[in-house]
């Protein structure tokens, strides 16, 4: 017969801080990374507010956009890793055909043409180019690592 886990039987015993480490493996995300994020995210709070003059239109508009980032941080981080290895390649060669599409379609905006025009919503490729190249690299190190 299996020997079941004293602990199991003591119920409120686990500390806090193992309850919040335990949650924020389930969620896979890193507990100094996070807290690195709000950190930096309160103290630009902070200096829209003050630059501002204290009003808070901005600062909201601001939030809102950190809050769905954060839900879209949370989601990204519950695909596995071997899902962005695998996807990697694909994510790269996609972008790097809307950086040529930028050439021939691409609409100029301040000056510049870098922008991409497609059923209404405006963006530019090589913001996505900027995700696509790290996890292209990180992609082909986790195929081919680097001799010692």
């Amino acid at each position: 017969m299996p020997k079941i886990p004293q602990h199991l039987f003591q119920l409120g015993t686990t500390p806090s801080y193992r309850r919040r480490v335990d949650l924020l493996s389930h969620w896979h995300l890193d507990l100094p990374l996070l807290c690195g994020i709000l950190l930096l995210a309160a103290s630009g709070f902070v200096l829209l507010y003050s630059a501002d003059g204290g009003h808070t239109i901005r600062l909201e508009r601001q939030m809102t956009h950190f809050g769905l980032a954060c839900g879209v941080l949370i989601w990204f981080a519950q695909i596995s890793p071997a899902s962005w290895q695998r996807w990697g390649i694909s994510v790269y060669i996609f972008s790097l055909i809307l950086l040529v599409a930028v050439l021939f379609l691409g609409e100029t905006g301040k000056g510049a043409q870098r922008w991409l025009n497609i059923g209404g919503f405006r963006f530019q490729p090589a913001e996505s180019a900027k995700l696509a190249v790290p996890l292209m690299i990180a992609t082909l190190l986790a195929r081919h690592p680097l001799p010692p």
